[in-house]
C-alpha cells in the first residue's frame, strides 16, 4: 500500500442480463417446455482474456491493467444468453454449454463474437453471428448483428468501469 493513498484499485465487471420482465408462464407443460442450449461462444484471441479490452482506433486496441472481467467472457455471454432466453421464450430449461443435464436439448444458439469493446466514454459495438439449430442439426436461422449503443452517463468523467457498463446486453 501506499504511503500517499493513491495505490490503484482494481475493478472487476460481470456481463449482466437486460432486465426482462418475466413472460407469462408457458402454456405447455414442464416436460414439454424447450430446452434451449446457449453456446459454445467463440471470441477473438484479443477479447479472449480477463482484461477488459478497450478501442483506441480502429486497428488499434489497448487492455486495462486495472479492470478485468469477473468471470471468462465467453462464460459471461452465455451465461447472459441463457438468462434471457429463459425470460424470453419462456423455459424453465436454458442451459449453458457444456450441457450437465439428462433433458434433451431441443434447440442450439451458438455465438461467434467478432468484436465486442468500446471507446472510453464512447460507444460500445457489439458485432456477433449467431445461430440456430435444431435437436437434429438442421440450422434454422443464421445472423449477423452489430449493435453500437451509446448509454447515457451520469458521470463527468469516463472511466473503464462506467464503459463496461454500456455494453450491450
Amino acid at each position: 500500500m501506499s504511503k500517499s493513498g493513491n495505490q490503484k484499485r482494481n475493478e472487476i465487471a460481470v456481463v449482466v442480463p437486460t432486465g426482462f420482465e418475466p413472460g407469462a408462464p408457458a402454456a405447455m407443460g414442464a416436460h414439454e417446455s424447450p430446452v434451449v442450449g446457449v453456446g459454445p461462444v467463440a471470441l477473438p484471441t484479443y477479447l479472449d482474456r480477463r482484461s477488459i479490452v478497450m478501442r483506441e482506433a480502429d486497428s488499434e486496441v489497448r487492455l486495462s491493467s486495472a479492470h478485468r472481467w469477473a468471470e471468462p467472457l465467453k462464460d459471461g455471454v452465455a451465461r447472459v444468453v441463457a438468462e434471457n432466453l429463459a425470460v424470453m421464450i419462456p423455459t424453465d430449461a436454458a442451459l449453458v454449454y457444456p450441457w450437465r443435464s439428462p433433458r434433451v436439448v431441443t434447440y442450439r444458439v451458438t455465438l461467434e463474437i467478432f468484436r465486442f469493446d468500446g471507446t472510453l466514454g464512447g460507444p460500445v459495438v457489439l458485432n456477433v453471428r449467431w445461430r440456430l439449430v435444431d435437436k437434429d442439426g438442421n440450422e434454422l436461422a443464421l445472423r449477423t448483428v452489430t449493435l453500437d449503443e451509446q448509454r447515457p452517463m451520469r458521470h463527468t468523467r469516463p472511466s473503464w468501469p462506467r464503459t463496461a457498463a454500456c455494453l450491450p446486453r
